[in-house]
This record gives C-alpha cells, sequence and structure tokens, in this order.
C-alpha cells in the first residue's frame, strides 16, 4: 500500500508543480470590496449516545 500511495503523490505533486490557476467558478451573490469575516453561529445540542458514535466514526478515520 506505501508503494501505491508513494505512486499517488508522486502523481499529484507532479500535477501541481509551478503556479496553481485559479478557479473561478459562479457566484451566487456579489462578493463584497472589503473580505469580512462576520458571520453567524448556530447552536445545538447532540445527546450522548450520538456523541458517542461520532466519536468512534472520527476514530476510524
Amino acid at each position: 500500500a506505501t508503494g501505491k500511495l508513494k505512486s499517488q503523490e508522486g502523481y499529484w505533486l507532479e500535477e501541481f508543480t509551478g503556479e496553481i490557476p485559479i478557479l473561478n467558478l459562479p457566484l451566487d451573490f456579489a462578493r463584497p470590496r472589503v473580505q469580512s469575516f462576520e458571520g453567524s453561529s448556530i447552536l445545538f445540542e447532540i445527546n450522548r449516545t450520538d456523541t458517542a458514535r461520532l466519536n468512534q466514526l472520527a476514530a476510524k478515520q
């Protein structure tokens, strides 16, 4: 598996040598002239069972 991973890593390092092109995707809204980090947050609770399941899932990754 290590040799295959190295081969894949080598491919992508070769693919992205030099300058990486900018990907201009269409937006659904106009970008502001000045970047802002304003935003909002949503608070929620997760029960113990779901928290344990999420932790198990994360540990597998």
